[in-house]
């Protein structure tokens, strides 16, 4: 019996460990020192971010964490995360300077921190469900960007890489990217000076790459996204999908249809509000989430 009960407890933990969230880029968390995301000088349309180099091969994003620093207000601020395949390209006055990065779709995330405690630590959690990047991460590097609503929020610097590292070619003490401003500080290789090393404090978490009976975001084509009216969803594998449910961002199932082992339907939308939600795909191979936009 105990013996029994024994490879019970192994196989549940086998089972637990083979859907766990697997950490793609994270760093010391030990440092005190910031950089202002957004400082009243330079305007509410600045951003303050970091290129990163993610380890493994896991690319279906899950949770970005973010360790911020609050000084001497504690009202509300709202942040707004943005992804780029690269540094953001220059694309005119207050901009970002002399990347080649684009914006990742649907990687947009806003959260509002209710009223933080003043001059203290905080992390913030950016949830992307799935977020598959595996198309603009090609060299396994991404540009991390934050805008915050007000002044006096820090983005804790001054931090190592444990998991993935500096991108190729980046400077021994890294650099940081500064996009928005008003004034000339803009840039793609902006650092804050010496001793101080440019990387942000950050955990990034993705999903486990699926099994070989399973499937893939990439197997699953959505068009038009965005869309007004009906969705055409297609396998490119042929996949026979049993079941699609769609979920606000706030979790709540707003949209559900049954199918029998189709791989190619269309599915009405028009009902739906305008905004971003996500396609919870269950099929013979397994269970992805797309995002899709409503107009």
């Amino acid at each position: 019996m105990k013996k029994k009960l024994l490879l019970i407890n192994a196989l549940f933990i086998a089972a637990f460990s083979l859907n766990a969230q697997v950490v793609i880029y994270d760093t010391t968390h030990a440092s005190n020192n910031g950089g202002e995301i957004t400082p009243t000088a330079n305007g509410l349309n600045t951003s303050y971010g970091d290129a990163i180099q993610l380890a493994g091969t896991e690319r279906q994003l899950d949770i970005i964490s973010v360790t911020l620093f609050n000084l001497t207000d504690p009202s509300d601020v709202t942040l707004t995360m943005t992804l780029y395949s690269d540094c953001p390209t220059l694309t005119g006055t207050a901009a970002c300077g002399s990347g080649v990065g684009t914006l990742i779709p649907f990687s947009e995330s806003v959260v509002t921190v209710t009223a933080p405690s003043i001059s203290g630590q905080f992390i913030v959690d950016f949830e992307y469900n799935g977020l598959d990047i595996t198309d603009y991460a090609t060299d396994n590097t991404i540009t991390v960007m934050l805008r915050a609503s007000r002044n006096n929020v820090f983005w804790i610097t001054n931090e190592t890489p444990v998991i993935g590292s500096q991108p190729v070619g980046d400077t021994a003490l890294s650099t940081v990217t500064r996009c928005g401003s008003t004034a000339t500080n803009n840039g793609c290789n902006r650092a804050i000076a010496a001793p101080t090393i440019n990387n942000l404090g950050m955990t990034i978490t993705a999903f486990p790459n699926l099994a070989v009976n399973q499937f893939s975001a990439s197997d699953i084509a959505i068009s038009p996204n965005p869309a007004t009216n009906l969705i055409s969803i297609s396998s490119k594998q042929n996949i026979g999908i049993n079941a699609i449910s769609i979920t606000d961002l706030n979790g709540r199932i707003v949209k559900n249809q049954s199918f029998e082992n189709v791989s190619n339907l269309e599915m009405n939308i028009a009902d739906l509000a305008s905004g971003i939600y996500m396609l919870n795909i269950t099929s013979d191979k397994g269970t992805i989430t797309k995002k899709i936009a409503k107009n």
